[in-house]
C-alpha cells in the first residue's frame, strides 16, 4: 500500500505522464572493494529502509494535516449547504454530526500534529537518511583515505579525508561502521592504487555511480516540477471558481454556491501551503543544480581515466572523486538546512 503522501501525489499527476529515461547500467566494482561493500550493505540497507518508513510517515502527516483542516471547514459548512442548520428542517437533530465529525477531524489533526513531535518523526528521517547516504559513500571513501590511514584512528573516514564539518562530525554508527573494518583491509586497499586496473576499474565505478545520481536527480526535478505545476493550476481554478461563485451567488442564491464560496477557497489555501511548505520547489532547483555540477565532475573522472601515467591517473582520480562526493555531501546538507525548519506547519 502506497504511503498516503504518494497515493496524493498521484492524486494530483493524474493524467500526466513524465518521461522517464532508462537508468544506466550498473558497472562491477573493482575487487579490492568488493569485500568492503558487503561488509557495509547490513549496515545501510538498516539505515535506508528504516529512513524510508520514518519519511513516509513525517510527509505523509505533513500533507494530512493541512488537507484535513480543509475537511474541517467542509464538515463546518455543510449543515448549511443541506438547509439542516434551519430550524424547521426536518434533518435539524443530524446538524450535530456534522459537528461531531468536524471535532473529530481536528482531534485527529492535534494527535498527528503531537504524535510526530513526541516521536521526533522528522528528526529521526533525517539522522537516519544521513547515515544511509554516508554508509553508502563509505567505500568510495575509504579508497581516498591517506596511505597511512590503515593505522588505527580516532573519527570517521569522512572527517579524516575531508576535514571537519556538520556531516563529517563524529557520529557513533558511521564511527562503528569504520572500526568495524580490519585494518588489513584498508592496508591492501592503500596499496590497490598502484595496480593499473584497480585505478580503472575505480574511475569506471565511480562514474556509474554519479550516472545513477544524475538520473535519479532528474527524474526528481522533473516529477516536482510537473507537481508544483499541477497544483498551481488546481489551485488557480479553484480561487478562480470561488471568485466566479461569489459574483453569481449575488443574482442566485444556492446552496451549492454556498459550498463552492465556503470550501473552494479552504482547499486551495490547504493545497497551496503544502506545496509552498514542502520540498517540490526547493528539489526543483537543487536537483537541476545537481545535475549539471555532476556532469562537470564526470568530465573530470573521464580526463583522469585519459591519463597513461598510473600514478598519474590515481591522483587525478582521487582529486575528481573527492570534489564530487563534496558536492554530493554540501548537496545533502543543504537539503538538511531546507527540511529541518519545518517541524510539521501548522502549529
Amino acid at each position: 500500500m502506497k504511503p498516503l503522501h504518494q497515493s496524493l501525489r498521484d492524486l494530483l499527476l493524474w493524467g500526466h505522464k513524465i518521461h522517464r529515461t532508462a537508468a544506466p547500467a550498473p558497472v562491477a566494482p573493482p575487487t579490492a572493494l568488493q569485500a568492503l561493500l558487503a561488509a557495509m550493505r547490513p549496515a545501510h540497507q538498516q539505515y535506508n529502509e528504516r529512513a524510508m518508513a520514518f519519511g513516509h510517515r513525517y510527509r505523509s502527516a505533513f500533507w494530512a494535516l493541512y488537507l484535513l483542516a480543509s475537511l474541517a471547514v467542509l464538515c463546518a459548512a455543510m449543515p448549511f449547504v443541506l438547509g439542516w442548520a434551519d430550524e424547521d428542517s426536518p434533518r435539524h437533530a443530524l446538524t450535530i454530526w456534522w459537528g461531531v465529525a468536524e471535532f473529530l477531524i481536528i482531534a485527529v489533526v492535534a494527535l498527528v500534529y503531537f504524535a510526530g513531535h513526541r516521536q521526533d518523526w522528522q528528526g529521526q528521517w533525517l539522522a537516519l537518511r544521513t547515515r544511509a547516504e554516508l554508509s553508502w559513500y563509505l567505500p568510495t571513501v575509504a579508497a581516498l583515505l591517506p596511505d597511512d590511514s590503515s593505522k588505527p584512528a580516532a573519527g570517521n573516514w569522512y572527517a579524516r579525508v575531508f576535514g571537519p564539518g556538520n556531516l563529517n562530525a563524529s557520529d557513533e554508527a558511521i564511527d562503528t561502521l569504520c572500526a568495524s573494518i580490519a585494518p588489513e583491509t584498508l592496508t591492501t586497499l592503500a596499496s590497490a592504487w598502484h595496480d593499473e586496473g584497480f585505478a580503472s576499474q575505480y574511475g569506471l565505478w565511480c562514474r556509474s555511480l554519479i550516472d545513477e545520481q544524475m538520473h535519479y536527480h532528474h527524474h526528481v526535478g522533473a516529477l516536482n516540477r510537473a507537481l508544483r505545476h499541477r497544483a498551481h493550476q488546481v489551485t488557480t481554478a479553484l480561487f478562480v471558481s470561488t471568485g466566479l461563485g461569489a459574483a453569481l451567488h449575488l443574482v442566485w442564491h444556492s446552496n451549492l454556491l454556498l459550498l463552492l464560496t465556503m470550501w473552494f477557497p479552504a482547499l486551495g489555501a490547504s493545497l497551496h501551503g503544502a506545496i509552498a511548505q514542502s520540498e517540490a520547489y526547493r528539489l526543483v532547483v537543487s536537483a537541476e543544480r545537481l545535475e549539471f555540477e555532476l556532469g562537470a565532475h564526470l568530465s573530470s573522472i573521464d580526463a583522469a581515466l585519459a591519463q597513461t601515467s598510473v600514478a598519474e591517473r590515481g591522483a587525478a582520480l582521487r582529486a575528481a572523486v573527492k570534489a564530487t562526493l563534496a558536492t554530493l555531501l554540501d548537496e545533502h546538507e543543504d537539503w538538511l538546512m531546507l527540511v529541518r525548519p519545518h517541524h510539521l506547519p501548522l502549529g
